[in-house]
């Protein structure tokens, strides 16, 4: 749904969302509550490494936690549970299941979007935002709704700097203003400044290593032209001389990089280019 809504705003091709959303959005919600009804009561539990936030799925008392602290990404993964508390794909599903109402999709499909992205929205209200002594309130990258999270981005999508790329409620814009600030500081585990940038890398490449499509994100929802128009040039000046975006590369060495085809980086500076010509 977030791709049939990406090629309208960006193409106007209306008769692309013509193809049979019904059963895509069937699908999803099939995959959604089969998850709830699954896992809501399955007996699991597991340790992270030291210092990061633990899964639990214990009963029915915990319930209520799997029930708001889900994601779209891994509906039916019944192994990776650590997917399930991650803010930015719960965000991300809030925005694409209020738009359902836009698709021509059955009345009583678009009252459960309307529902579940109500219980998500107040799921993310209450346990993936944080106070914070400097930024004042921020969005968490994972909760357990138990109190522990995580505060970091990582540079895939969907990520907390992405957060604006999709459409949010006023307040959340608020939060997202002080979340970038901490994105883009020191204080982000993998954002990272040298000789040739700056930005959000991963934990999925090298330390020192930031994502072209990071950048492009960050341009992309940025407010300040001349933010845009560093980011345009970084963007230029790192491709290693093949003039094509790649994964992540190291930001006092360029020539170093991770995936010389990237296709999905390549697509997302076109993306931020379109955005700046707009």
């Amino acid at each position: 749904m977030a791709v049939f809504r990406l090629v309208e705003d960006v193409a106007g091709h209306q008769k692309v969302i013509q193809m049979e959303p019904v059963e895509i959005t069937d699908g999803l919600y099939a995959g959604q509550f089969h998850l709830d009804s699954q896992t809501s009561f399955a007996p699991a539990f597991f340790h992270l490494p030291a210092g990061l936030a633990v899964d639990r799925i214990r009963g029915p008392d915990f319930s209520f936690y799997i029930r708001y602290v889900q994601t779209i990404e891994n509906l039916c993964d019944r192994v990776r549970f650590r997917n399930v508390n991650m803010i930015p794909s719960n965000i991300l599903a809030v925005s694409v299941l209020k738009e359902l109402k836009k698709l021509p999709v059955r009345e009583d499909l678009a009252e459960k979007a309307a529902k579940l992205a109500g219980e998500l929205e107040e799921g993310i209200d209450r346990y993936g935002i944080i106070r914070h002594p400097e930024y004042g309130e921020i969005f968490v990258y994972e909760t357990d709704g138990l109190g522990n999270y995580r505060l970091m981005d990582d540079a895939n999508l969907p990520s907390l700097l992405g957060t604006t790329l999709v459409p949010v409620k006023e307040k959340w814009k608020e939060v997202y203003r002080n979340t970038r600030r901490f994105l883009l500081s020191a204080e982000n585990p993998y954002y990272y400044e040298g000789k040739f940038g700056k930005g959000i890398g991963s934990p999925h490449t090298p330390e020192r290593y930031i994502w072209h499509i990071a950048l492009c994100v960050q341009g992309m929802t940025s407010e300040d032209p001349e933010e845009q128009k560093e980011i345009l040039e970084t963007l230029k000046n790192t491709t290693a001389g093949t003039n094509l975006m790649h994964e992540g590369f190291d930001v006092d060495a360029p020539e170093h990089f991770t995936r010389d085809w990237f296709a999905w980086a390549n697509s997302m500076f076109c993306l931020f280019v379109n955005s700046l010509l707009s």
